[in-house]
């Protein structure tokens, strides 16, 4: 599969997110991007699968990740610490 089709896919995915969704998520799918909920989705789908993403506040670790659970047809549900 190539990346246009795959950015088609995303993007699909994605509008079907922002219509059930209450609050929209704006992302802006450059390839890195794409590359990344590819991978988070891949391992969410395994049994048992599990990932630790580390990266700097703002790089979009949560949006991906939302959006990979929302791919894969998981609740999400978030831990908030204090």
């Amino acid at each position: 599969m190539d990346l246009t089709e795959l950015s088609d896919i995303m993007e699909s995915y994605l509008d079907d997110y922002n219509n059930q969704s209450k609050t929209q998520m704006h992302l802006v799918l450059f390839q890195f991007a794409i590359e990344h909920v590819s991978r988070i989705a891949r391992v969410l789908k395994q049994d048992n699968g599990h990932a630790l993403l580390i990266g700097i506040g703002g790089s979009g670790r949560q949006s991906l990740t939302k959006m990979s659970a929302f791919m894969a047809g998981y609740d999400l549900k978030q831990v908030i610490t204090c």
